[in-house]
């Protein structure tokens, strides 16, 4: 069969869908022609199309090579590279073709694609544009110029992107769920939760959009559908994770609802493993380890603290104390921040006490990993892990010699590129280590520190000026609305029940959480009016309001951490269950700190006696009250100069093993 006719079959059976035939028919024709181009394309883009990854870069590459001018050989090229986890040399071969052939609309639409994957957002915001110059129809770039927009904080712009993809395209679930995205940051969660249930609509097994309701879904306090809605997620991650592939539920929504730690831990690691794969990250070697600068003196450590959350945020309120305490002499600290930031006082406080500041939000991740090596840091701390703020991904990159993980996510991280996570005794005892990637480093104490706090002038309010009565016990929870369940909340009306006069104090978030929780108190006959909802203050007028509840109800599956130590420190007892993963056992962890271990219960139902008992007996709190007050703010909770010796010196213990060759392994601090 001649060449040509050979290479006409096979294209027939490739345009027919009989991809794996028409394959064995382009292998079969480069054995007798290995350098025919158009052969060598189709036979790496059919390749590609099965996920043969080695096979399809083999012939892609070879095409290119033959037929140097070819823009979609150059593309195709660009799409192999990009499933094989290499989006560096993917960005330059979809350049390569858009230079040869300026409207093809896919090349530019690729391009944004791995340029967003890099961190690059501006970048692919432009290569979108460019794909939509070419083809304004296309729903497909739409949505991509969305999630790029979002990225670069423009979420007007985003959302008419996305309108208008769902728009040209109703079928489009990706778009609807990127909607619901932007909706939901934008303040309107309703609208959001309204786009990710018409997504199940269509698609009933649709991860995405079942992972979205069941993570928001509690912030409204709407458990009516929870329990299903939950099950059905978690035959959608067990299936993932048995194919090895990445659950779409988010490691740090997985965590708020369960207290299984080792599946917490599987979906990190899968997560973990799938962005590193995506950025292109490879086993980079460690930076070399020097301690003496040229004339032989040894010089400070040089810390790097990696946090998007340098704002008005709890994990700031830590950092704003802690960084002025450091010692000069022992460590060089620098920030490395990114992200939405804010001109609050504590943003400016923590300015002012930092030694030096670096603003990576424009670079891409390899670029800010690049930076971090340059600065050449020493021990690389990342404050944010899996939450929405997360760009954990530089780490993957190996910036530094020794990177490590602490206070803004209290659980496994899943990365084998972090070496350690500082905790403490109570929040991750020793037998839960085979369930973390990361080596612990114990804190004597606790993992977190706050100060003191001025009180703001002129606001001393009484219980009437903020709508509590006058007698009778305040309950309160101050802990997000999220960490509430339908279990929870059954056993504070228990409490309310058998306490007369009780009221519970709670946060008031949005107008439909406040009318979930007064109906589920109904449906429990309780009362709607015994639940008080405080409006959001400045954080230090908070402090001082936190002070007018008797007794604070903690959350079990996801305790109070800033939350609990604040109303600590404002003198009031918190009531907790020690549960079995580390953010159920954070309460548990400050309690032990200032004293009170006694109001560490084992599980609800004696958290609801020990309520109950309190609750009705004022003089007992009363005494806590003063033994909080006395000796609980003398603790190291709220010693941010003794904390930062203690945080040193493990700085210092894991410096010594990785300078003596030996590998990580768990540090006892004393």
């Amino acid at each position: 069969m001649k060449a040509a006719r050979m290479l006409e079959q096979a294209f027939r059976k490739h345009q027919a869908g009989a991809v794996a035939a028409a394959l064995e028919l382009y292998r079969q024709l480069l054995d007798r022609h290995p350098r025919m181009p158009q052969a060598l394309h189709l036979a790496g883009l059919a390749a590609h199309q099965l996920e043969h990854r080695d096979e399809a870069l083999h012939w892609l590459e070879a095409a290119v090579r033959a037929e140097p001018g070819n823009a979609k050989a150059h593309y195709h090229l660009g799409e192999a590279l990009t499933a094989a986890g290499r989006p560096q040399e993917a960005m330059a071969s979809y350049r390569r073709a858009v230079a040869l052939a300026p409207d093809l609309a896919g090349a530019h639409n690729s391009l944004g694609v791995v340029l967003g994957r890099l961190g690059d957002f501006a970048g692919a915001a432009q290569a979108y544009r460019r794909a939509l110059a070419i083809d304004p129809g296309r729903a497909l770039s739409l949505n991509n110029l969305g999630n790029a927009l979002v990225q670069l904080g423009r979420p007007d712009e985003a959302e008419a992107c996305y309108v208008r993809a769902v728009e040209l395209d109703p079928g489009y679930l990706d778009a609807h769920l990127h909607l619901g995205h932007v909706r939901r940051s934008r303040g309107d969660l309703e609208g959001g939760l309204a786009a990710y249930r018409q997504v199940l609509e269509r698609a009933p097994e649709h991860g995405p959009a079942l992972a979205e309701l069941v993570y928001r879904l509690p912030q409204i306090c709407d458990w009516r559908e929870f329990d299903d809605l939950a099950q059905r997620l978690d035959r959608l991650n067990d299936r993932a994770l048995a194919e090895g592939r990445r659950p779409d539920e988010t490691p740090f929504a997985h965590l708020a609802r369960s207290d299984d730690p080792a599946r917490n831990a599987a979906i990190a690691r899968a997560w973990s493993q799938e962005a590193a794969h995506r950025s292109g990250a490879v086993a980079t070697p460690a930076p070399a380890i020097v301690r003496r600068d040229g004339s032989g003196n040894r010089r400070p450590l040089r810390i790097g603290y990696l946090t998007g959350q340098f704002r008005n945020h709890p994990t700031l309120h830590t950092l704003r104390h802690l960084l002025p305490e450091h010692d000069r002499e022992r460590v060089a600290v620098t920030v490395y921040v990114y992200g939405q930031q804010d001109d609050s006082l504590y943003r400016q406080e923590a300015l002012a006490a930092c030694e030096r500041l670096v603003d990576i939000t424009a670079l891409d991740h390899a670029a800010s990993a690049a930076r971090i090596r340059a600065d050449g840091i020493d021990i690389l701390v990342d404050i944010t892990g899996h939450t929405s703020d997360s760009r954990t991904i530089i780490l993957a990159f190996r910036p530094a010699p020794i990177q490590v993980s602490w206070l803004g996510y209290v659980g496994t991280t899943g990365c084998s590129f972090i070496d350690y996570m500082i905790t403490d005794a109570a929040l991750t005892p020793p037998d839960v280590m085979p369930h973390y990637d990361e080596k612990f480093v114990y804190l004597p104490d606790c993992l977190m520190v706050l100060g003191p706090e001025p009180e703001p002038p002129n606001y001393a309010p009484s219980r009437a000026d903020l709508g509590l009565p006058a007698k009778g016990t305040v309950f309160c929870s101050f802990n997000s609305l999220y960490k509430i369940n339908a279990e929870l909340f059954t056993c504070w009306m228990n409490i309310l029940r058998e306490v007369p006069d009780s009221i519970l104090w709670l946060r008031s978030e949005r107008p439909s959480a406040q009318a979930n929780l007064q109906r589920a108190a109904a449906q429990r006959g309780i009362s709607p009016n015994r639940l008080i909802f405080a409006p959001t203050l400045d954080y230090r007028a908070n402090l001082v309001r936190l002070g007018l509840a008797d007794l604070a109800l903690d959350t079990s599956r996801y305790n109070g951490g800033v939350t609990t130590a604040n109303l600590l420190w404002a003198g009031v007892p918190v009531l907790t269950v020690a549960g079995r993963h580390a953010v159920s056992r954070l309460s548990t962890s400050l309690l032990r700190t200032v004293g009170l271990e006694e109001l560490i219960t084992p599980d609800l139902e004696a958290y609801r006696a020990a309520a109950i008992t309190l609750g009705s007996h004022p003089d007992r709190l009363a005494m806590m009250r003063r033994q909080l007050l006395d000796q609980g703010r003398q603790s190291l909770l709220f010693d941010p100069a003794r904390f930062c010796r203690q945080l040193e010196r493990a700085y210092e213990a894991m410096w010594q093993l990785i300078a003596a060759e030996m590998p990580a392994r768990a540090i006892e601090v004393k």
